[in-house]
């Protein structure tokens, strides 16, 4: 962000490569992006040199820790993070093994699926 001081913190929840350079382009100095779940793509956040610059960090993990839920939580709280449009679908907990079978055929895009007791 050229002229505005970018942001301290960043999360992907989508895992695409396009979306990971998107959310690291809008971090400022010493921001960190998180990286939220597992993906095929490859992360490529640019040349080193201008990442090292910049002083970012990245953090990756699978979204069960239960401190980065938390925090998660409360962003979605404050209204400051909108997961809604990576959710694929939401199932009752009846339908859990039809969310099974949809995660094991890779089954929608993007593809996560909320299960609602």
């Amino acid at each position: 962000m050229p002229r505005g001081r970018g942001l301290d913190v960043a999360f992907d929840v989508v895992a695409r490569r396009s979306t990971m350079a998107q959310a690291d382009a809008a971090l400022g100095r010493r921001g960190q992006l998180v990286l939220v779940g597992i993906s095929a793509d490859l992360v490529d956040l640019g040349p080193e040199a201008d990442y090292a610059a910049r002083r970012h960090t990245v953090t990756g993990h699978f979204g069960y820790r239960k401190r980065r839920i938390e925090e998660l939580v409360t962003l979605v709280a404050c209204g400051r993070l909108d997961p809604s449009r990576s959710v694929s679908e939401v199932l009752p907990l009846e339908d859990i093994a039809e969310g099974v079978r949809r995660l094991e055929e890779n089954e929608g895009n993007p593809l996560r699926i909320v299960i609602r007791p």
